[in-house]
């Protein structure tokens, strides 16, 4: 039976030097698409048949440019700044790169006619008072369900 292929052509991925935008990247290429990288960083483009590009997202007209030039018909968004630590000092700073990168992205995209986009984000589980934080995610595998999770959607539909 042939394998289902959802993209073909060129896929551009924001933030590849990044943990999942690297294995992305290199799965998109071995795939035989023409994969376009970003990162902040100067990066060969001998890695794997990657073409990278630098630039910062933030920079509204580099990514215009960049996104007329290579015309994906699939983008990946995974940049943005991000960091785990618990420090309110941090927020403005990675709220500004994650809105302003995802706007100018969204804007070079439609201007160019690419139908595709996904964007990807990330959460922390909580760390407050609460004895029984809400997971994150749920299992990738199929397991029983934890009961803390069955009393969370019970809570959320409003029964005991």
């Amino acid at each position: 039976m042939p394998q289902s292929r959802p993209f073909t052509g060129s896929a551009l991925i924001t933030g590849a030097g990044g943990f999942l935008g690297s294995k992305l990247s290199a799965r998109l290429a071995r795939a035989g698409l023409t994969v376009h990288a970003t990162s902040r960083m100067e990066r060969s483009s001998s890695d794997e048949g990657v073409r990278w590009w630098r630039l910062t997202m933030e920079d509204a007209r580099a990514v215009e440019e960049l996104v007329r030039e290579i015309k994906p018909d699939v983008i990946f968004h995974l940049s943005g700044l991000a960091n785990g630590a618990p420090d309110m000092g941090l927020v403005s700073e990675i709220f500004h790169s994650q809105v302003t990168s995802t706007v100018n992205l969204l804007t070079a995209a439609t201007g160019a006619g690419c139908r595709r986009i996904v964007l990807a984000g990330s959460l922390e589980e909580p760390r407050g008072m609460d004895p029984e934080p809400v997971p994150a995610s749920a299992p990738a595998k199929r397991e029983p369900i934890p009961a803390h999770v069955l009393a969370l959607i019970a809570k959320m539909k409003g029964k005991p």
